[in-house]
């Protein structure tokens, strides 16, 4: 049995606020592997931030500043998993980068991860798109397999629901069958409820969901935003250009928020009760409660964060980066080309060495 290996993974969301960053013992190798979580860490981005959101938003960069960017970012990653590891030595870093633009065959992620291994003195893998979609793949969903270790159950179908800035959802079958996982991408999902914020009350997102819950679902307003839930369902992963679907108008603050969160639920509900015997939520959007309470009212299974299973809901992508990480040290491939549409399986990354 080989020994315990210890793996960082490290996670920017399309919000750009914040960077998280996972310690995870990893026992096994292949898909035969068990993971335990031992420390997290979430670090403020501030005004770097900032301009990663303004690249995301496609405003233009010179070479100058995409390269300063790239820079910033792995110092900011270096410096939270240094203080992560608090004085302990991993045995391997993944980290996934700042997604700048996804429309495939089209993918670019803003990192350094050379300056990363220098600077944590371990080796780091990274790139991790760019393998599926050389093969025609979409490069997304990435999670599922990191979802199965995590996730599966023997009793239970699950269905593990990620509300980021696009929501996507991983199925897990009752078995150990591989060819059954199913993942991805719904809709855009705190995109648009951020942008709603920001434009009634001028803040930068919905604090814990406070302005959906004191608003009433406009039966009206909350159909139009379902059909345009539904028209981004394209069969493709969900990127730049996808941020908001096709507006659907509506009046009165709080009770379009309201009515966005019980069309996003049902939306979501849509596409996971027939396959599904339980779901677990995680992400930006578990603190909305707003929209938590529209997921418990439309669902007819129960629906539960990943807290309950040992993994935080704002650590979950961290955590399965770094058994991503741990798979591609394994020469195990970490995306299902019946998911992504790639022409077969292929170990991805791109390594740097301390």
């Amino acid at each position: 049995m080989p020994k315990p290996r210890l793996v960082v993974g490290c996670m920017t969301g399309t919000s750009c606020d914040g960077l998280d960053c996972a310690l995870v013992q990893i026992e096994g190798q292949g898909l035969d592997i068990q993971a335990q979580v031992l420390r997290c860490l979430s670090t403020p981005l501030g005004k770097l931030g900032v301009r990663l959101k303004d690249a995301c938003d496609q405003k233009p960069l010179t070479a100058l500043a995409w390269a300063q960017l790239s820079t910033e970012l792995a110092e900011a990653h270096a410096t939270a998993i240094n203080r992560l590891l608090d004085g302990k030595q991993a045995d391997l870093i993944c980290v996934h980068g700042q997604t700048v633009c996804h429309q495939p065959p089209i993918s670019a992620q803003i990192i350094n991860a050379p300056l990363i291994s220098k600077r944590t003195h371990t080796t780091v893998i990274s790139d991790l798109r760019a393998a599926d979609i050389t093969l025609g793949g979409q490069g997304a969903p990435m999670t599922p397999l990191a979802d199965y270790i995590l996730f599966r159950d023997t009793i239970e179908r699950r269905t593990i629901v990620n509300l980021g800035g696009f929501c996507n959802i991983t199925f897990l079958p009752n078995d150990s069958c591989i060819e059954k996982i199913q993942g991805r991408d719904i809709s855009a999902c705190n995109h648009i409820l951020n942008d709603l914020a920001r434009k009634f009350y001028n803040s930068d997102f919905d604090p814990d969901g406070q302005y959906a819950e004191s608003g009433t679902v406009d039966t009206h307003c909350e159909e139009r935003w379902l059909k345009a839930l539904q028209q981004q369902q394209r069969g493709r992963s969900l990127g730049t250009g996808d941020e908001q679907p096709a507006q659907a108008r509506c009046e009165h603050d709080a009770d379009t928020l309201a009515s966005v969160c019980s069309a996003l639920a049902r939306h979501i509900v849509n596409n996971c009760e027939q396959a599904s015997d339980r779901m677990l939520i995680a992400g930006g959007g578990a603190y909305n409660k707003g929209l938590m309470k529209y997921l418990h009212l439309h669902s007819s299974i129960p629906v539960e964060q990943t807290d309950a299973y040992g993994i935080d809901i704002q650590e979950r992508e961290a955590v399965c980066m770094a058994i991503l990480g741990a798979l591609c040290a394994d020469k195990q491939a970490i995306t299902l080309p019946h998911i992504t549409g790639a022409s077969c399986s292929t170990v991805a990354g791109s390594w740097s060495y301390p």
